[in-house]
């Protein structure tokens, strides 16, 4: 704020115009200490931690607490706060987590977890408010969230471009002892493999595993009639394609889509296999022989066509 806009304001009319906190050093350079005790006085400000207000009826708003709790300890907001503001969960926690260095204050107040960290993580600003980046959100937060959440938090990152396999990668190396971290590394492992999701996570290290789909290329792109396809599975030698539906796979919208796809992929010469979310979570084995026998068949239709050819 400049000294003009100072001058035209009151300090009640500035903090009804945004709903967040404010730090008492900053309202007090702007409007003097004076102006900050009447407001604390008549209500219009409450004291939300040490030396940081928020407009009256708005302290409880989770923006507010989160900028409050970074306001005062002086450091980003991180674990499951972060992801609520990256918008990787639906529900905002209760408590604000704030990471800062092992030898920083402050210790401890209601409704704010400290974590302390041997060396910085990298953090940025978001909708006003000091935040860590999302791969840090996920590093940090991943161990905190239920595990049945845990791996579509991660790839909800990827696919969204919030983060990158790499960033991954250099967070875990410097952050060696965080929550669910072999969880994390074996997810961060299949998404370099080229795994998406968790149903293609599981089809990576529990449905097709062995040896015998080791040449199966992941996430393989194709382009036609200029429209970009990214082929779950893809058989280079017998042009198989595997696809991995996911719970939403049976929705008409999604039905709809993936029928159009099959028949451009079709024009391509590449047969597409499609196995839904039970089916590879229920019955491993079953998928495994439907592939085997496809690929046969395809591979001796080959062979007859290059003897007739």
């Amino acid at each position: 704020m400049t000294a003009t806009e100072t001058q035209q304001t009151s300090l009640s009319d500035y903090v009804r115009s945004a709903a967040q906190a404010y730090s008492g050093k900053e309202l007090r350079a702007h409007f003097g200490p004076s102006a900050l005790k009447r407001a604390v006085a008549r209500g219009e400000l409450v004291r939300v931690h040490p030396d940081v207000y928020a407009p009256s009826g708005h302290e409880n708003a989770f923006d507010v607490r989160a900028k409050a709790a970074s306001l005062w300890a002086g450091a980003p907001v991180a674990g499951l706060a972060a992801l609520f503001l990256w918008g990787l969960i639906e529900e905002p926690p209760q408590s604000i987590e704030v990471v800062l260095a092992q030898d920083e204050k402050p210790r401890r107040r209601d409704g704010v977890r400290v974590r302390r960290l041997k060396v910085p993580v990298p953090h940025t600003i978001r909708n006003g408010i000091p935040v860590v980046t999302p791969a840090a959100a996920v590093v940090l937060g991943y161990g905190c969230l239920p595990k049945k959440d845990r791996s579509s938090v991660f790839y909800a990152a990827l696919g969204r471009r919030l983060a990158g396999v790499r960033q991954f990668e250099a967070l875990l190396d410097a952050l060696p002892k965080v929550k669910g971290r072999r969880s994390l590394e074996r997810s961060v492992r299949a998404a370099a493999s080229g795994a998406r999701s968790y149903l293609e996570e599981r089809a990576l290290y529990k449905v097709f595993n062995t040896q015998e789909f080791s040449r199966f290329v992941r996430q393989h792109e194709v382009v036609i009639e200029g429209n970009q396809y990214f082929l779950d599975m893809f058989d280079p030698v017998t042009r198989t394609a595997l696809e991995l539906d996911g719970r939403l796979g049976h929705i008409n919208e999604y039905r709809q889509r993936n029928i159009e796809r099959d028949c451009w992929v079709a024009t391509l010469g590449i047969q597409t296999l499609r196995f839904s979310y039970q089916d590879l979570m229920e019955r491993p084995e079953w998928c495994r022989q439907v592939v085997r026998e496809v690929l046969a068949v395809r591979a001796e239709q080959q062979r007859t066509a290059r003897q007739r050819t």
